[in-house]
């Protein structure tokens, strides 16, 4: 059996009983508030993150890209986003990371229009959610072209994630290059 809608000024009018549940202590509140979200990429062995909230990013499986010639062999393509033509790198291989053996890639393209570019991936990404205590005081080694571009470091589940600015990066690497 259907139960007819109420007019709102009878529904308004009704005892509205809230579920019982416990409120959230002070701690709790604090903890929520001083978490952080990421989107965070495997690049190698190293766990890079991403602004959810600064960066625009787009993960594709295919891209019709081209190969170029006599360019350094960390830049896998050149790809077509919609109508931009846009540059994707090999960061593992710049970097002098192994990269893993699977079946399948994806393609994060950071950045929009003229200022976009693709990494190649082995793995989707996923999102990562850090609190204050999974900060390191302490760098661990980092490759010394990405190093300059860290801002902070975090341990979360015996996995190191950096904290990095993907397009300064990029930008500082395209012009040494």
């Amino acid at each position: 059996m259907e139960r007819a809608l109420l007019p709102p000024t009878e529904a308004l009018s009704r005892r509205f009983d809230l579920p019982q549940q416990p409120l959230p202590s002070r701690a709790d509140i604090s903890q929520a508030k001083q978490t952080e979200s990421f989107h965070g990429v495997q690049v190698g062995d190293l766990g890079l993150l991403l602004a959810s909230d600064k960066l625009v990013s787009e993960i594709f499986e295919t891209l019709p890209q081209c190969e170029l010639p006599n360019t350094p062999p960390w830049v896998h393509a050149m790809a077509n986003q919609r109508g931009n033509i846009i540059p994707i790198f090999n960061l593992a291989m710049l970097l002098g990371l192994p990269r893993k053996k699977t079946n399948h890639s994806y393609y994060l393209v950071i950045g929009q229009n003229e200022n976009a570019f693709g990494m190649l991936l082995d793995q989707l990404p996923e999102k990562v959610t850090l609190r204050p205590d999974n900060r390191l005081d302490n760098r661990p080694p980092i490759p010394a072209k990405l190093a300059p571009f860290i801002r902070r470091c975090f341990e979360r589940d015996e996995k190191i994630w950096l904290e990095w600015e993907p397009l300064a990066f990029i930008s500082s690497i395209t012009a040494n290059a």
